[in-house]
């Protein structure tokens, strides 16, 4: 288990959670009667085996096994592994084909630690993996100080210039850190959460331009129309010719130099359409767990050929569910906070517009009528 290799001196009063044998901020802990969102009857063993492979990812692995930046995924698949019933040989079968692969775990760098508590400009460190572990200790040690609803409070969903970055690097690695955090979230595990937060803080923020960019022309005096559903705004987009061709296979990256660079403006008017009411939040929250099935299904169907899913349009579709876990228990998010949130969340995933629309809404129907769930676990498991 990790340890503290000192005791901090915090600048201002601290009232620290207490934790008994409950998961922990340092020390991740599944009970069988809390198996995720599908409700599985779990045993025991599994409850334990998940909370030892978790543990010991965690703690011995870091977060991008290259330099290129790919994710583990060890905790995405253990977790889902886990809430959709497998047996303990399962659990340690997938633990082990993923691990020979993985980076080893760094030291975190105590006084940089106190640097990011004691100040509030942190642009030294961030979108850097080197720092990973300080950031991960960081944010172990703020959970334990004050609870890591109020954590996310205060570095994630603050309305203020740390806050907003944070945001910003929360869409980056086709999602990664937002679908940590609501692992975290769904299964209350505190580690989980602090390690989210770490992942967000050493990504880059390269949505930050146009996310703000969306915002304030949602804001303006000459602001586009309030979008009247989700899925008008994905026919508007195919409508738009310069959009509909912005991507092109041959780019290097699809979004920033597709979209990006070719689409730039229009991509913003898009996004910026993206107003969402208090009194509307669970329609369109609904609305966007079945859009994100039919974008993956109507991408993935070109007949004559085999089907085939994209992969950077999995991970949009994978969050869907677990945001509902983030509504249901985020009652002490403010509600304005909320829906900037999810606003952001809507908005990015129009971002690589690479979607060559065709008639296949029967296809996405009958994958939200009757296979929700398993398009949901693949999604899971492939990414």
């Amino acid at each position: 288990m990790l340890t503290r290799s000192s005791l901090r001196v915090f600048a201002r009063p601290t009232t620290r959670i207490r934790y008994s044998t409950m998961a922990t901020p340092f020390k991740i802990q599944l009970e069988p009667q809390n198996s995720g969102l599908l409700g599985m009857k779990l045993g025991q063993s599994e409850a334990s085996k998940a909370t030892d492979l978790l543990q010991k990812d965690l703690e011995n692995h870091h977060v991008f096994f290259n330099e290129s930046g790919f994710h583990d995924h060890i905790v995405h698949q253990v977790l889902t592994l886990y809430g959709t019933g497998a047996t303990t040989k399962d659990l340690d079968t997938a633990y082990d084909a993923n691990k020979a692969y993985q980076l080893k775990a760094m030291k975190p760098k105590s006084d940089v630690v106190d640097k990011l508590e004691h100040g509030s400009d942190w642009s030294e460190y961030l979108g850097k993996g080197r720092n990973y572990a300080t950031f991960f200790r960081f944010f172990q040690d703020e959970i334990e100080r004050i609870g890591w609803q109020d954590t996310l409070k205060e570095y994630l969903f603050k309305d203020d210039a740390r806050g907003r970055d944070m945001q910003s690097r929360l869409f980056a690695g086709i999602l990664h850190p937002l679908i940590q955090l609501l692992y975290g979230m769904e299964w209350s595990q505190p580690m989980i959460i602090a390690s989210a937060l770490a992942q967000t803080a050493v990504h880059r923020d390269d949505y930050k331009e146009f996310l703000t960019a969306a915002a304030e022309k949602a804001q303006a005096s000459d602001a586009p129309p309030k979008m009247k559903t989700i899925g008008g705004l994905y026919e508007d987009a195919v409508k738009n010719e310069k959009l509909r061709k912005s991507s092109h296979w041959d780019d290097s990256n699809r979004i920033f130099d597709g979209v990006f660079t070719r689409a730039k403006d229009e991509m913003i008017t898009l996004a910026a359409r993206v107003r969402i009411g208090e009194e509307e939040l669970d329609e369109k929250i609904a609305e966007m767990v079945h859009h994100s099935a039919f974008v993956a299904s109507a991408a993935a169907f070109h007949p004559p050929h085999a089907p085939r899913f994209e992969f950077i349009l999995i991970p949009g579709f994978q969050y869907q569910p677990r945001r509902a876990s983030w509504r249901t228990r985020s009652a002490w998010i403010s509600c304005s906070t909320s829906l900037v949130a999810r606003q952001l969340f809507v908005a990015i995933c129009f971002v690589a517009m690479s979607l060559r629309m065709e008639k296949s809404w029967w296809v996405s129907q009958k994958i939200c009528s009757r296979g929700f769930t398993r398009l949901w676990m693949m999604g899971t498991l492939s990414s």
